[in-house]
């Protein structure tokens, strides 16, 4: 195992021997992370994880209400490696552009050694909200989103301001803001 994802685990129904493992793999033998929320994530569940993420929820502020919230890039993460943009490209993307993600009202708080990269944007309102963090330990490094519903950046593409105008320009391809993300992700996680 070079690299565990966590999408939308654990949940009410996860064992115990399944969170012990993932335990196992990210504190003890120091594998790699990518760590996505869902509605449904059991946060008694995900807190039995502990320092095995770079995030822990508060439980004094846990709650199942939903709300979308953008990215706010931090400006010390502009050229972060995972949000790292081709050249020819710069131009046409913005992280900050995108379609908010869901997200509980849940509030998470970063571990020590953890870097946000970006907060969350709540209606134009910038909040004390991590929404995607990393944190490097040794040689595994994480990555952890705080928001779900990355889903819908394939269905935003990066430069759709020109396919709506009908400018569709075929020689230069677009690539969605998922695949970008994945991409940059799995390459600085691995």
């Amino acid at each position: 195992v070079d690299l565990v994802v966590l999408a939308g685990f654990p949940i009410a129904s996860s064992s115990e021997e399944s969170i012990a493992l993932i335990r196992q793999l990210l504190m003890r033998e120091g594998r790699s992370l990518l760590f996505i929320p869902s509605r449904q994530l059991d946060l008694a569940k995900l807190a039995e994880l502990g320092d095995a993420l770079p995030i822990r929820a508060d439980a004094r502020m846990n709650s199942r209400a939903e709300l979308r919230a953008s990215l706010a890039i931090n400006p010390s993460a502009q050229e972060d490696p995972l949000l790292r943009i081709p050249p020819n490209q710069r131009k046409e993307i913005s992280w900050e552009g995108l379609v908010p993600l869901f997200k509980t009202e849940t509030h998470f708080v970063t571990l020590p050694e953890s870097k946000t990269l970006a907060t969350a944007t709540v209606q134009g309102i910038k909040m004390d909200e991590p929404l995607l963090v990393t944190r490097t330990i040794g040689a595994a490094r994480q990555v952890a989103l705080t928001g779900y519903g990355i889903w819908q950046w394939k269905l935003t593409t990066f430069g759709r301001e020109e396919a709506y105008a009908g400018k569709a320009d075929t020689s230069k391809p677009t690539i969605s803001a998922l695949d970008l993300f994945l991409a940059n992700a799995v390459r600085w996680l691995t």
